[in-house]
């Protein structure tokens, strides 16, 4: 199993909510006692075949089948969570996976409606629903040999939408395979009569359990999986190409390593397309999870054509498109100042040459700043280049030079933001905390764990934010231990 643990998508927004929502999910998982209690348990199923049932939807996605069942979906949710929320807030992010709840379970339910009482008879080979009653009373041979077949005797199962199968306690009640339940060759008198009550008592038993089975055949579904492919999919149209940490297990081997959200997500959906595919599009756990794919799709989809969320021309439709950050400008060929349709009429005569530099001066930066508040970061930065050449002391204000420095770092623009974030260290030493841990956090994940240190050498936390300072903690740790292992700082690339 492969889990993600962390992203590199920068976080706008602490994740208060995920970290809400994953302790939620384990009170809930208490109160339906711990899995183990069935009748706890069932009021928390979406069930299929009964028509539409509001009530089941948002409850089923709060449910878990099993302590490994929870574990993998939280997950899962931590690490989908992050990029959500992390573009959203909490004040959106906590509606919005609501609304994906009550979305997938309104979509399980339309798909599932036609599992009826007597679509299952049928499947049988009983006429309805009242026929199976009658052949199961009876101890219709062929009937319990099906069910039998299914492994649905002598005790029941469902299934969740991880399949994690939960047998039912049907209290050892034994169900003859053949025959009536007295035999008057056994030397026995049979139970008609000798207990008329005791009869009786047998039909209600065997009524119940026959209803019993019809519901569990039907089908039913619990688990947040849904939810989160929902999440997975919003977070391959707004973030793609930005990276999670994974950490598992191939065989019995521990692999821990980085790959894009995109490459990460289309693995997942692809499995789990290939499995509906095998099921003969039957309602099972890959057919949870596509629901929640399809629907979270669309939800990114729209967050994102009416605006409501700023990927900064990182998305995927962007990414496919081939413009993304630094080629989202048409022009990024020949530097954002340049521009094709110029001819020789067009050319300005020569004029004096310190006039034209302090125009340029003044224009350029207001350039600079423009593409710095649209966040277009790599052609502020690619601008700056050029204006520094003419003149070296030219640098934006202080809260400009950060957003700069951080736009770079999320465009893995790691040369260009470790030179800015340097900037804003040397021009800005009353207001550098953030920028020296940025820094240090960039030079020990380029292998130069020292240099990190280095830049930490006596830096005051006073005031930081506790984001901050457990990144600055992470970061000392980290560097220490690759320093013991013998890492040695690599030449800065730029």
């Amino acid at each position: 199993m492969l889990i993600p643990i962390n992203t590199d998508a920068p976080l706008y927004h602490f994740p208060y909510a995920t970290i809400g929502l994953i302790f939620i999910n384990c009170v809930c998982f208490v109160a339906t006692g711990f899995a183990l209690n069935e009748r706890l348990l069932d009021w928390w199923l979406l069930e299929y075949g009964n028509g539409i049932n509001p009530l089941e939807w948002i409850p089923a996605a709060f449910a878990h089948a099993s302590v490994m069942h929870l574990l993998g979906n939280m997950f899962f949710l931590w690490g989908f969570g992050l990029v959500v929320e992390g573009k959203l807030g909490w004040r959106v992010f906590v509606p919005v996976y609501l609304a994906l709840a009550a979305g997938w379970g309104a979509g399980v339910d339309l798909l599932t409606v036609h599992r009826t009482d007597n679509y299952i008879a049928r499947s049988l080979g009983c006429e309805d629903a009242a026929d199976f009653h009658r052949k199961f009373a009876s101890g219709d041979s062929e009937l319990m040999a099906q069910l039998a077949e299914s492994g649905y005797l002598p005790g029941f199962y469902y299934y969740d939408d991880e399949e994690q199968p939960v047998e039912e306690d049907m209290d050892a009640v034994e169900i003859p395979l053949d025959g009536e339940f007295g035999d008057p060759d056994d030397g026995e008198p049979a139970a008609a009569e000798e207990a008329p009550a005791e009869e009786a008592a047998d039909e209600v038993v065997m009524s119940e359990l026959s209803t019993k089975i019809l519901s569990i055949l039907k089908g039913r579904c619990l688990g947040a999986s849904g939810v989160i492919f929902a999440l997975m999919a919003i977070s391959l149209v707004w973030a793609p190409k930005n990276e999670m940490h994974i950490v598992g297990f191939l065989g019995y081997r521990p692999v821990s390593f980085e790959v894009t959200i995109m490459t990460f997500s289309l693995w997942y959906l692809a499995l789990n397309v290939f499995e509906l595919l095998i099921m003969k599009f039957q309602m099972g756990s890959s057919g949870l999870h596509m629901v929640g794919a399809v629907l979270g799709f669309g939800v990114g989809v729209v967050f994102l054509k009416k605006e409501w969320v700023d990927c900064e021309k990182w998305d995927l439709f962007a990414v496919m498109s081939g413009k993304y950050g630094r080629f989202a400008d048409d022009n990024w060929g020949l530097a954002s100042h340049g521009n094709v349709t110029k001819i020789y009429k067009d050319v300005p005569l020569p004029e004096d040459e310190e006039e034209v530099r302090g125009r340029k001066s003044k224009g350029a930066l207001s350039n600079v700043n423009q593409f710095i508040d649209s966040g277009d970061f790599l052609s502020a930065a690619d601008e700056l280049f050029t204006l520094r050449i003419d003149h070296p002391d030219l640098c934006p204000s202080a809260e400009r030079t950060k957003k700069l420095a951080l736009g770079l770092l999320q465009a893995h623009a790691y040369d260009e933001a470790e030179i800015w974030l340097q900037e804003f260290i040397d021009r800005f030493p009353d207001q550098n905390v953030w920028a020296r841990i940025r820094m240090a956090q960039l030079l020990q994940k380029r292998q130069r764990p020292r240099a990190a240190l280095q830049t930490l050498k006596g830096i005051s936390l006073e005031g930081a934010s506790d984001q901050l300072k457990a990144l600055a903690k992470k970061i000392v740790t980290t560097a220490k231990e690759q320093v013991r292992n013998g890492v040695q700082d690599a030449e800065p690339e730029w």
